[in-house]
């Protein structure tokens, strides 16, 4: 749906979900040096899950906003 761009900082600075960069942040290729973590859950803006109810509203709506912003082409 989007090409993703690609981190401009160094693997230990990296943050998967950081929103700051918009709704779809930057996506580092597999085995790039750069830590992914894929899972179900809920997580921050480092990825790690959490059950924090407000970090998880904060993520929810932005999968939610995502999603309605490209209705058209999904």
């Amino acid at each position: 749906m989007v090409t993703r761009k690609k981190p401009d900082v160094p693997p230990e600075n990296y943050k998967p979900f950081d929103t700051s960069f918009g709704k779809v942040p930057p996506l580092a290729d597999f085995g790039s040096g750069y830590k992914f973590h894929i899972t179900g859950l809920t997580h921050d803006e480092t990825g790690f899950p959490t059950d924090d109810s407000k970090k998880t509203a904060v993520l929810l709506k932005r999968l939610q906003d995502k999603i309605i912003d490209n209705r058209d082409r999904i």
